[in-house]
């Protein structure tokens, strides 16, 4: 197996968008609101590097923890930058929806911004 070379990828805050999905109890990302015609869907596309933080959250917290998924996503993901550990070369087979990951961090700049009262 031919090794790979882990690269900390950036993405600023995304923004409410993040806030009309949700994590289903498969790991797929879907819409809040279903859209009876999804070729005209309201919905903007996820950028990819949040799905895959999102990919790597499901399989921590969600397969690994027990976590609900659905309370995955919240307010403050709109808010905080995300990093996300992406693998580069070597044998790395990429995860469903593209994902990159196997790390992630996602930090709210300032506390009160992310609900946080403490």
């Amino acid at each position: 197996m031919a090794p790979h070379t882990p690269k900390p990828t950036l993405l600023p805050p995304p923004g409410p968008i993040v806030q009309q999905y949700h994590l289903l109890p498969t790991g797929a990302v879907s819409p809040i609101n279903s859209n009876p015609n999804p070729s005209s869907s309201p919905y903007p596309p996820l950028p990819p590097l949040f799905l895959s933080a999102l990919t790597v959250r499901y399989n921590v917290f969600s397969l690994g923890q027990g976590c609900n998924p659905a309370l995955e996503i919240d307010a403050d993901d709109a808010v905080s930058w995300h990093w996300v550990i992406c693998a580069v070369g070597g044998d790395w087979k990429q995860g469903e929806r593209g994902a990159c990951g196997y790390d992630t961090l996602g930090a709210c700049p300032v506390p009160h911004a992310c609900g946080w009262s403490g």
